[in-house]
Parts: structure tokens; C-alpha cells; sequence
């Protein structure tokens, strides 16, 4: 996404080009290609507003997130029932008391500090992506196979209670 942002306002990639180049790139890397390509470049919709950059915020802004939340769970008594019925106003008044009243008085990074106790820590990230993806989206969780890091992908359906065997 980035480079083909990059590609985009550097002139070396045309704007005709995007949803080919979108594809090609989608199944180099994940192996999928899109329908269309307002599932494909088009979902983006800073791109067609002309807005270019945004993208590589998430990259700092979703692990911030994952770690609001994860101090947000841990002192917020009730919250995954409240959200389960519809009430997120728990979740809002941590949020004003830890976050928005203190917004303006700090950096991001203090912010995330007041709020949570420790500067930005990607274990919190990895902990909601491993909760959230891997357990409940994909059909398949990754189990360390060697000393080396490299990991096969196991299928969750022999490791549910559901099922014998």
C-alpha cells in the first residue's frame, strides 16, 4: 500500500495502472486477488481524494490502540459485558478520563504513558492480534515448530472443544 502510494505521487505509477499493479501485488504477497477494485486500490478512499500518507499511521496507531485497550480491560470491571450489550459507555468513560482529558497536555508517546502506565510495547498488539485473528478469524493457528522461529499452520478444528479426536 505504501509504496504503490509512494509510486503513485512520484509518477512512476499511473492512476489507470493502480488497480493491475493493486492485484499483481495483492497475489505476489498473500496469494489473493481482488474482484473489483473497489475491493482491491479502491478501498482505500484517501487515495481518490487525493490524500496520500495516511496509511503508515496505522502502523502506530492500531498497536496504540490494541494497548488502550488491553489497560481499559484490566481496570475497567464489566466492560466485555456492557460492549456485549451494546453499552460502550464504560469503555467511553475510561477513555474521557484516561485519554481525552489529558489529550492536549502530552505527546502521543506521553499520552499513551499516562494512560496506560508504559511507553508504546508491541507485546500488547501481538496478545490482541493472537486473541482476536488467530483464534476467531482464520480457520488455522500457528504453533512454533523449531528453535529457528518458523511456524506450520494448524488447523483449529482438531484443537476444538467441539470436536473429538
Amino acid at each position: 500500500h505504501f509504496q504503490l502510494g509512494q509510486a503513485l505521487v512520484d509518477g512512476s505509477l499511473g492512476a489507470s495502472a493502480l488497480p493491475d499493479v493493486w492485484d499483481e501485488s495483492m497475489e505476489r504477497l498473500l496469494g489473493v486477488r481482488t474482484p473489483n477494485p473497489s475491493l482491491g486500490c479502491l478501498q482505500d478512499t484517501r487515495w481518490y481524494g487525493g490524500n496520500f500518507g495516511y496509511f503508515p499511521s496505522y502502523g502506530l496507531g492500531v498497536p496504540a490502540a490494541a494497548q488502550l485497550f488491553q489497560d481499559c480491560k484490566a481496570t475497567v470491571s464489566g466492560m466485555h459485558e456492557a460492549l456485549g450489550q451494546g453499552d460502550a459507555s464504560p469503555v467511553v468513560a475510561w477513555l474521557r478520563q484516561n485519554v481525552h482529558e489529558a489529550g492536549c497536555l502530552h505527546s502521543s508517546d506521553g499520552l499513551l504513558e499516562a494512560a496506560t502506565g508504559s511507553p508504546l510495547d508491541a507485546r500488547a498488539f501481538e496478545r490482541h492480534i493472537r486473541g482476536r485473528c488467530f483464534v476467531t478469524l482464520l480457520p488455522f493457528r500457528f504453533e512454533r515448530r523449531d528453535t529457528e522461529g518458523r511456524f506450520d499452520r494448524v488447523p483449529l478444528i482438531r484443537h476444538s472443544s467441539l470436536h473429538s479426536g
